[in-house]
């Protein structure tokens, strides 16, 4: 009998989330292979679409070994979805804009286009879309490379800060409330 489940929260190497020391894998046959459910919003174009689409994934895995930086970068994860949209994918903030945030890390089309921009500077052919943010995968695979790239070494605090603030959020004194908000959650997780 294959068994499957759905873990949530999950966010290893594919960008999805964790598996804590304590679950186990779950086991397909006589491999172990992970599947991962998402959704994805697709947008009403000419009176079709406008619906969340579930995508599954089967992805087979070795023990997965996590370093403490490793959680330390899946808390900060958690820590900012939960402050951006309570892990709501159809999340819409910032209604008051011309184009709003959108999706559970609430990315604007700005994002996305330096997202796009990094990946073609790192000469990768991938590219995103304005409608990946309603996406949580994509979205937190779209944060991973924004990171990677431009806070490599950085604090979870000026992580935080230029998430919220921008490219000099970290010295804004108006990111100072979200990071207030991001190291309560933070702090939940410990």
């Amino acid at each position: 009998m294959n068994k499957s489940i759905f873990i949530p929260g999950l966010m290893s190497l594919i960008g999805v989330g964790m598996i804590s020391e304590n679950e186990s894998i779950p086991i397909i046959g006589n491999d172990k292979k992970l599947i991962v459910i998402d959704s994805t919003y697709i947008e009403k174009i000419n009176n079709i679409g406008g619906e969340w689409v579930k995508d599954t994934s089967v992805f087979k895995v070795d023990d997965i070994k996590l370093t403490k930086k490793n959680k330390n970068d899946i808390n900060l994860l958690k820590s900012l979805i939960q402050v951006e949209s309570r892990g709501k994918e159809d999340c819409i903030g910032d209604k008051h804009l011309i184009i709003p945030s959108v999706g559970v890390l609430q990315i604007r089309p700005i994002m996305v286009k330096e997202v796009n921009r990094i990946l073609k500077k790192l000469g990768k052919n991938q590219r995103y879309k304005n409608k990946d943010r309603y996406s949580r995968i994509k979205s937190i695979e779209m944060f991973n490379i924004w990171k990677d790239y431009h806070h490599k070494n950085d604090s979870d605090e000026i992580i935080a800060r230029c998430w919220n603030g921008g490219p000099k959020g970290w010295k804004r004194k108006a990111t100072l409330h979200y990071w207030n908000k991001v190291k309560k959650e933070l702090n939940k997780t410990l």
